[in-house]
């Protein structure tokens, strides 16, 4: 990542360097011009003071005196001097061997000397083989040219000389560049540190959105953008606050809704997924955010039908789960559509109708029993009924025989009437029991009496056990005699002739006891888990005998179950059975 001060620097860096550069390089063609310049007008000036010199000597025509002048150090050494007669041939030279030099008289600055001129020229030396810059003056005696004396010096010894100004103005600006970087480093800072405030307001704004102003920062152009930050962490408080809402609302709807409810992205795995949803799958509390459904539950169904809804087809299914334990689920998936109806996910509705489908099943099997229950006693009327009218009316044995028959079974479909009529109160969301308080062991003494005839018909003997204790109990006194009586009803009817039905009461715990007993034929232990369900008998042969209903422990068991109690077969065997009613006492 870079940073704002290496981007400032290295850029103004770049940017101050090739301007050096360029100015350096730009600057040292005129100053090397000015520098030539400068040095001609110094060459002419000691080409006129040397042929001043050497016109006193020049007379004498002695070569050596010439010499001598030349090499007598009156000019640079850097210089060189040449002597030319009028006729161009050299005299002398301070850097070459006259006699070895060509005639001069057609050179450029000679030839106007020799017309009385000072010239200046730049060439390539025959002699020496550089690049020298020329000037040259007339040797004038009593008025007629007599020579010409010619100074030069090579053209590459002036860029040495420059040299110092060129470093000095390139030192200068270096002094610039380090003084950029000064300036651009506290830049970057009062820079920096405003951005820093901006950027933490930001943080605070996003991320936790506790920020009610932005930071003003020193800097009038970033002030502008803190002012339209503030705009827009206002907008997004109001946003963030919406959300929030709405978020809540989700969660709350998923918390409490009764359905499973689990999303998918577009790659197939989940997003999101509710408690129920958990529960129906049996996860628990896992994390299951970013997995395929396959991988967290076994249901190739579920999978399946999370596919086709990622193609846009919406699915619906049941299907039977036996983990976490047995249960019916409809699975309904829909794909989840963007603009363009583009796919992005798909919604999973997990549905338990465990319940509804056990409902169903029962009140198919309820409607089915009733029927038949129903059935058999009004068949045997109408079968007695057609007999009376075919002439058995008139034979009195017959008629009362048919008589009694048409009593024991309007008799028999009357406490099928009647018990219905008790189970269907008894599961109506509107029944309210009416609570007092009441003595267990008077309403069993009441019961007890109220079952001496049938006792005495089956030829069976009920026994109190109580022992006058008082056991009392808040409760619905009605519901509670019910269940009583149909749990003494069924030991005397259930019996063995000359048998015994033993009731007692008492207290254990927080709950009043009710213990029914008998000598009877007993409960198959294979049977006993279905003894409370409606119309359920061990012996249908001998319930029809003793006009029983198959609804009478089904009640019991409501009774119970109103009541926060129970009702259970404690022992069964040859000899008898035992059933236990608990009843908390309020």
């Amino acid at each position: 990542m870079k940073s704002l001060k290496r981007i400032l620097f290295i850029r103004y860096s770049l940017v101050t360097a090739f301007v050096v550069f360029l100015i350096a390089v730009i600057m040292i063609f005129p100053l090397r011009a000015i520098q030539v310049d400068l040095k001609k007008e110094h060459l002419l000036i000691e080409a006129g003071n040397l042929a001043a010199v050497l016109g006193d000597y020049f007379a004498e025509g002695s070569q050596d005196t010439i010499m001598t002048v030349i090499n007598s150090g009156s000019i640079s050494p850097e210089e060189r001097i040449t002597v030319i007669g009028t006729d161009g041939e050299v005299l002398g030279d301070s850097a070459a061997d006259p006699s070895a030099m060509k005639n001069h008289a057609e050179r450029p600055e000679v030839a106007a000397a020799l017309r009385g001129e000072q010239a200046v020229a730049t060439r390539l030396s025959a002699t020496i083989g550089k690049e020298y810059l020329y000037a040259a003056a007339p040797i004038i005696i009593d008025g007629d040219i007599a020579g010409v004396v010619r100074v030069s010096v090579e053209r590459g010894s002036i860029v040495p000389a420059i040299t110092p100004a060129w470093l000095t103005m390139v030192a200068g600006l270096g002094f610039l560049l380090l003084l950029l970087f000064i300036v651009t480093f506290w830049t970057e800072k009062t820079l920096a540190a405003d951005l820093r405030e901006i950027s933490g307001g930001l943080e605070k704004m996003v991320v936790s959105n506790d920020l009610d102003r932005m930071p003003q920062p020193r800097l009038s152009e970033l002030q502008e953008l803190a002012q339209n930050l503030d705009t827009i962490a206002e907008r997004a408080r109001t946003n963030y606050a919406l959300v929030e809402s709405e978020r809540d609302k989700l969660e709350a709807i998923l918390v409490n809704i009764n359905t499973g409810v689990m999303v998918t992205g577009a790659d197939g795995r989940i997003v999101l997924i509710n408690r129920v949803a958990q529960d129906i799958l049996g996860l628990g509390g896992k994390d299951i955010s970013g997995k395929r459904p396959l991988e967290v539950y076994s249901m190739p169904a579920l999978e399946s039908a999370i596919e086709r809804s990622g193609t846009g087809v919406d699915v619906s299914e049941e299907v039977r789960i036996t983990v976490p334990r047995k249960r019916t689920v409809i699975i309904k998936t829909s794909a989840i559509k963007g603009e363009g109806e583009e796919i992005s996910g798909v919604v999973c509705v997990l549905e338990d109708v465990t319940a509804t489908r056990r409902l169903e099943r029962v009140r198919r099997d309820f409607v089915a029993n009733v029927s038949h229950e129903l059935r058999t006693p009004v068949a045997n009327l109408r079968a007695v009924m057609d007999a009376l009218g075919e002439g058995a009316i008139n034979d009195e044995d017959r008629a009362v025989k048919f008589l009694s028959s048409m009593d024991r079974e309007s008799a028999r479909l009357m406490g099928l009437i009647e018990d219905l009529l008790v189970l269907s109160r008894l599961e109506s969301e509107e029944f309210i029991m009416s609570r007092e308080v009441f003595d267990l062991s008077k309403l069993l003494d009441e019961v007890i009496e109220e079952k001496t005839e049938l006792a005495g018909r089956h030829s069976v003997k009920v026994e109190s056990l109580s022992s006058g204790n008082s056991v009392s109990v808040s409760a619905d006194r009605k519901l509670v005699r019910v269940a009583c009586a149909n749990l003494i009803d069924n030991a005397i009817k259930y019996n063995r002739s000359g048998g015994t039905v033993t009731v007692e009461s008492f207290r254990d715990g927080l709950s009043g006891i009710v213990r029914v007993g008998d000598t009877g034929i007993g409960i198959p232990r294979g049977e006993s888990r279905r003894i409370f369900e409606r119309f359920y008998r061990v012996d249908r042969a001998r319930s029809r005998e003793t006009g029983g209903t198959g609804l009478g422990l089904s009640i019991v068991k409501h009774v119970a179950e109103l009541h926060a109690g129970k009702v259970f077969l404690e022992e069964s065997g040859n000899d008898g059975s035992s059933f236990r009613l608990e009843i908390p006492l309020g």
